[in-house]
């Protein structure tokens, strides 16, 4: 064997280690949070606003027809087609139909990984792992929600415009590439409209990069504009489609703004300790200055109904007491501060059009994120999975090095995965303690189907209540009363005010009363310690089983 040929094994050998390890990775991180549902034994119940797409997806599956339950005021259509595929390869189910959530995560990481590969970053599988632990993604994988379905889009459409910007292609590569990334984010918009600023970024990129992709810049906003147009005019005109509900309440987009930041920190934060250096020891009394508003601000303040949100920090952080709340406030400001000053001392070169490009696009995603805040008073988490996958990729790929002595990128690296370790699992605690109220829920409906009570007629939340009714949903409920029908009343009664209720299933002990008799209560633990979640089912008028047995059984 030749030199060369021994030289060419060496390198491969390696190469196809770290594809192997980046893949399994990518694997793992889609499947865990789907497993961990199962494992929690929420088989049944489908997660948040998904319990609307899956009744669309079911009358799209048995008579082909399109009928909306003014429960989407995203365009979502695009998810149909690709389930009914899934579906006739794998069987219906809510099971079978959230695994092809994890899919969809799964190619959003092999996407990510495709476009850090075209940056030849040095960081892949930090990134990855990064995007794949940050709470968003752990909530949205391994379900029907449309986020990662658009994200999915998203990313592979950015990935095939940054090939294309990294070099000169052939014109049948160049093409090939357009197609994709065409047909991709085309894809994420029929999902979401908002993927519209996947396109608005892949499409920048080029231009920055245009001495390398010449006019395909344009070639692909038209090619978006040719398809998507056309397509959401005949969405908009679709029965019960939903519609945009703008609300402006200055407490909660301030709120809003903190989850953001503080969401987009936590997922940037083994980046910046794995890039950074002396810089992130700087500014001592900044770091003083800060701990100390904070912790003041965190002792004084009460921020139990600051924000909704799956992150569920400002929640937690209430629950701790004075003192923990404290603690926990100061850690997350200097979370913050970490990642300020690393960013601060990171250099974009801009004679790069990938690296500049980049900048652009998350500048324009993050504006997005904003005007998100602004309309709708509100923010998710899984939104700024887009922006965090801009900001870590344009962050591992940026040019200036750090110290390059081995004890400190042995430091760094601990530092860097050690941050990551815990960010995941915090992650997984907050999906912990999302799922053991839904595990209450569907055990005391089974206790309410056992003493008799129909599941049109019980009241077990939203998403339970959407699944059995035909109903069309009131989207914009907040504008109705509560209903009064002599059981205690719920706000999600008001999104389907056509049921009539026999029991109702609460999180909180009702008030005595002879109209109804109450069951409970009922307890469950998380898989994760502190996660455990109470309920109590109420029906109407006396019940006659035993109940106590109905409990024995559903346990």
């Amino acid at each position: 064997m030749s030199r060369t040929e021994v030289t060419h094994e060496a390198t491969v050998a390696p190469e196809q280690g770290r594809t192997l390890v980046e893949v399994g990775a990518a694997a793992a991180l889609a499947l865990v949070p789907f497993l961990w549902r199962v494992a929690a034994g929420t088989r049944r119940l489908p997660n948040d606003d998904t319990w609307a797409y899956e009744r669309i997806l079911d009358t799209f599956v048995a008579t082909g027809r399109i009928e909306l339950i003014d429960w989407n005021d995203i365009t979502l259509l695009g998810m149909l087609p690709l389930a009914r595929v899934w579906t006739a390869i794998v069987g219906d189910g809510t099971l079978q139909i959230h695994l092809l959530g994890s899919v969809m995560g799964f190619v959003v990481l092999m996407a990510l990984r495709d476009l850090l590969r075209t940056l030849a970053s040095r960081h892949v599988l930090l990134v990855m792992c990064s995007v794949g632990a940050f709470s968003g993604f752990v909530v949205t994988t391994g379900t029907f929600m449309s986020d990662l379905f658009a994200l999915a889009g998203s990313m592979v459409a950015l990935a095939a415009a940054a090939r294309l910007a990294a070099r000169p292609h052939a014109a049948s590569s160049t093409a090939l590439h357009l197609a994709v990334a065409i047909a991709a984010s085309a894809f994420a918009f029929s999902v979401r409209q908002q993927a519209a600023v996947a396109i608005g970024v892949s499409g920048l990129l080029l231009l920055v990069a245009r001495s390398r992709a010449r006019w395909s810049w344009l070639i692909m906003g038209v090619g978006f504009a040719a398809i998507a147009g056309p397509f959401y005019l005949w969405r908009a005109g679709l029965e019960h489609g939903g519609g945009v509900i703008v609300l402006f309440n200055s407490r909660l987009i301030l709120a809003s703004w903190v989850l953001m930041g503080l969401g987009l920190c936590l997922g940037l934060l083994p980046m910046a300790l794995r890039r950074g250096g002396t810089e992130l020891r700087g500014s001592l009394t900044a770091r003083l200055v800060v701990s100390v508003l904070v912790a003041i601000a965190a002792a004084a303040g009460s921020p139990t109904d600051l924000v909704n949100d799956y992150l569920s920090i400002m929640r937690w952080l209430a629950e701790l007491g004075v003192v923990g709340r404290v603690v926990a406030a100061v850690v997350l400001a200097n979370v913050v501060l970490t990642v300020l000053f690393g960013a601060a001392a990171r250099r974009i070169d801009v004679r790069d059009p990938l690296q500049l490009g980049l900048a652009l696009g998350a500048a324009v995603a993050l504006l997005a994120d904003v005007v998100v805040i602004f309309l709708s008073s509100d923010f998710y988490s899984r939104y700024s999975l887009f922006t965090l996958s801009l900001l870590l990729a344009l962050w591992s790929c940026s040019t200036r090095a750090p110290s390059t002595s081995r004890p400190d990128l042995r430091r760094r690296q601990a530092l860097a995965w050690g941050a990551l370790a815990v960010t995941g699992l915090a992650a997984l605690w907050t999906l912990d303690r999302a799922q053991t109220p839904v595990r209450v829920r569907e055990e005391l409906a089974d206790v309410a189907a056992c003493l008799g009570v129909p599941a049109e007629e019980l009241d077990a939340g939203l998403v339970w209540m959407g699944m059995h009714t035909d109903g069309i949903a009131v989207s914009r409920f907040r504008d109705q009363p509560l209903i009064e029908d002599g059981l205690p009343p719920t706000q999600h009664h008001r999104v389907f005010p056509d049921v009539e209720r026999r029991a109702v299933v609460l999180e909180d002990e009702p008030p005595p009363s002879d109209a109804y008799t109450v069951v409970g209560p009922y307890e469950r633990s998380g898989l994760l310690p502190g996660n455990g979640a109470m309920g109590w089912l109420v029906v109407r008028g006396d019940v006659t089983e035993d109940a106590d047995a109905c409990i024995r059984g559903s346990g």
